[in-house]
């Protein structure tokens, strides 16, 4: 399985990473372009990441890459 320790080096409530997730936001969904709602974003993300990282086990790794590999083409 993916070490997962990793994941925790991120600091969501960093003021410079909360100030790009906005002023990314006020492009996609201006009228959702708080602080709040860049940090729920990267919250989610977190979460998403962590997921991803938990299905995709070395075993299957090369499975996905191939796919993804198709995909590209």
């Amino acid at each position: 399985m993916t070490d997962l320790s990793d994941f925790k080096k991120i600091d969501i409530h960093d003021e410079k990473l909360i100030s790009k997730v906005m002023n990314d936001l006020k492009y996609l969904d201006p009228d959702h372009a708080t602080r709040d709602d860049a940090i729920s974003f990267l919250e989610f993300m977190r979460t998403a990441a962590k997921e991803i990282a938990q299905h995709v086990s070395i075993d299957s790794f090369e499975d996905y890459y191939k796919a993804f590999k198709k995909q590209r083409v």
